[in-house]
């Protein structure tokens, strides 16, 4: 009886999740999203026989909802990035308080959009050895946010989701020009539809001096 329950408790919990991806990733219906399904249902069988640990499963999630986080207003976790003239990691902060804005702009027939996300941290850790500015660790820090924004839309690109939720966002502030260009009760996405992305970083610390540097 304790096994039926596990097996039904398992297979209700992964049937909700699959659910909530397309429902989230606002996967259109019919066909198509019996064909998404499907995938889920492969990838999670194939995914639960790797050798993956609990700890390393987690590490994953955090690196894939670093961009997500800071669009949804949300604290993230730890980050650490590298500096501008080497591949090492530069310095481990904390960021909180993103404000995040998406806006759609209209060109001619067409629409694109516009990204801004203002968020600040703190340092915790610095990993390089001699005198670093704070300004550079902003600068830094915002690249790799700014590039994992768009690598979080190319990667939507590839599978047919609108990850940013640009077409929700374009519903809400332009509903007659949604209902022009969807399809299928979804926004066609194109490669130049994210035109910018402006990622500001502000460390208030009260400065780096006091943060110790990894041997």
């Amino acid at each position: 009886m304790s096994i039926y329950q596990w097996f039904s408790g398992a297979f209700t919990r992964i049937a909700l999740a699959h659910l909530l991806i397309v429902e989230i990733w606002m996967i259109p219906g019919g066909r198509k999203r019996i064909w998404w399904l499907t995938g889920l249902f492969f990838l999670s069988s194939t995914l639960s026989l790797l050798p993956l640990s609990a700890i390393q499963f987690y590490s994953l999630l955090a690196a894939l909802r670093a961009a997500r986080l800071a669009l949804d207003g949300q604290a993230c976790s730890p980050y650490a990035f590298g500096g501008k003239k080497d591949k090492q990691t530069l310095a481990m902060l904390v960021l909180e308080k993103p404000k995040a804005a998406i806006r759609p702009v209209l060109r001619g027939e067409n629409v694109v959009f516009q990204v801004d996300v203002d968020i600040s941290g703190f340092i915790t850790q610095l990993f390089r050895q001699g005198p670093v500015r704070e300004i550079e660790i902003e600068t830094e820090a915002a690249k790799k946010i700014e590039e994992e924004i768009r690598g979080l839309f190319e990667k939507g690109l590839k599978l047919g989701a609108d990850t940013l939720q640009l077409g929700h966002t374009l519903y809400r502030k332009h509903p007659h020009e949604w209902h022009r260009l969807q399809k299928n009760s979804a926004l066609p996405l194109r490669p130049d539809m994210l035109e910018s992305v402006n990622v500001q970083v502000h460390i208030n610390d009260g400065g780096i001096s006091k943060v110790k540097q990894k041997p």
